[in-house]
């Protein structure tokens, strides 16, 4: 994890960001738009003294559309009933978010169906909960 660049996005409490940031990434960038998720999360890093965490309170949209960074790891948990999924994963791969071996992690329900996008290479099911895996295709 330590030559890992992260993204949390939809970070709620932070549990994930601590997650990384206790293993050693080099940098955790966590999105949400509740200040009392990011007030809460902000304050752990600080206690667990995880300074490679950096937390945003912003639309997760507006991010994915504004930051000119690259990750190795971008990790989505939005709540299952929102819509946007795939704009989302789009934009994180027509921007080009992910470093060349980056992986593009979304946690969805079994109902949301993202088997058609052809740049997610694996799925993991536990229960109704689904992870599907993205990565950049080949870039010509």
């Amino acid at each position: 994890m330590e030559d890992c660049d992260v993204l949390d996005l939809f970070s709620g409490g932070g549990s994930m960001s601590l997650e990384f940031g206790s293993r050693g990434a080099r940098t955790v960038t966590s999105v949400d738009k509740h200040p009392g998720c990011t007030g809460f999360l902000k304050s752990e890093a600080k206690k667990l003294e995880l300074d490679a965490i950096d937390v945003v309170k912003g639309d997760v949209m507006q991010f994915l559309r504004n930051t000119g960074d690259t990750y190795d790891i971008i990790f989505c948990d939005p709540p299952y009933a929102w819509t946007k999924y795939e704009e989302m994963i789009r934009i994180i791969l027509d921007r080009e978010l992910l470093t060349p071996e980056g992986w593009c992690i979304v946690e969805h329900h079994s109902v949301t169906k993202l088997d058609h996008i052809p740049e997610r290479f694996d799925k993991r099911s536990y229960g109704q909960n689904i992870m599907s895996i993205f990565r950049l295709g080949d870039r010509e």
